[in-house]
């Protein structure tokens, strides 16, 4: 998938979800085809950010350097797929295709991912998040006094409350305590659980915005860089 596919694509989900994304923040009903269009909006949301796409290029790049090594692992058919390699492409290069297989088996390299083929391959799997995000109970939010939601170049945000601090098992979407935050704007969030709820609107207090924005920011840097002393001290532990 090239670039401009991927930017196609995108356009197309946001042009549809537009007039979706308008009706939840003017608090109007939403039919059942537009809470589809949300989720699908959603899911695009969550794959295709840079944090997903550069998880993606790692998660690639190991994928790809295993596979390599597996196929440098029995000398034999190395060497017969490198002939055959020769045979079809007229490949007259004086690389020495044992070194060649020695390097690959070493760790003195890296395999860079290109960043259209990554996105591409995070958008790829929108279907999964669709599936879960589907089955999920849905509140609108409102922000009320002076505090916004925060919002940012990875506005999709999921963590789950039920798994102890420090926790060696991962926050996937299929966690049953899995709850999942995305701002539609600084003034609306939508927020999503597996537990039923009362009413698809909310109203947030000025406190539980600013709460929520710190608990989100304290997460995000926990888990991307580490939790700094200075910001410990700063943010809210949320638990």
């Amino acid at each position: 998938m090239d670039r401009d596919t991927i930017e196609d694509t995108v356009a197309s989900v946001e042009n549809v979800a537009a007039p979706v994304i308008q009706k939840i923040l003017r608090g109007e009903a939403l039919s059942f085809d537009d809470y589809q269009i949300f989720i699908v909006f959603l899911a695009q949301m969550l794959v295709r950010v840079p944090a997903r796409r550069d998880a993606v290029a790692r998660m690639m790049s190991e994928l790809f350097k295993q596979m390599s090594k597996r196929l440098a692992e029995n000398k034999e058919s190395y060497h017969a797929d490198y002939r055959r390699f020769q045979k079809e492409t007229g490949d007259k290069s004086d690389v020495d295709p044992e070194q060649l297989r020695q390097f690959i088996l070493g760790d003195d390299y890296d395999i860079n991912v290109n960043s259209s083929a990554a996105l591409g391959a995070s958008l790829g799997s929108i279907g999964t998040a669709v599936n879960w995000l589907v089955r999920m109970r849905w509140v609108f939010v409102r922000a009320s006094g002076r505090f916004k939601f925060l919002t940012c170049d990875n506005p999709v945000f999921y963590y789950d409350p039920m798994l102890p601090p420090n926790s060696l098992q991962g926050a996937g979407l299929a966690n049953p305590g899995l709850e999942v935050s995305c701002p539609i704007s600084p003034d609306i969030l939508a927020f999503g659980c597996y537990r039923d709820v009362p009413s698809n609107r909310a109203v947030a207090s000025a406190e539980i915005v600013r709460r929520f924005s710190s608990c989100k920011l304290r997460r995000q840097l926990q888990n991307n860089f580490g939790l700094p002393a200075a910001a410990r001290e700063l943010l809210p532990d949320c638990g």
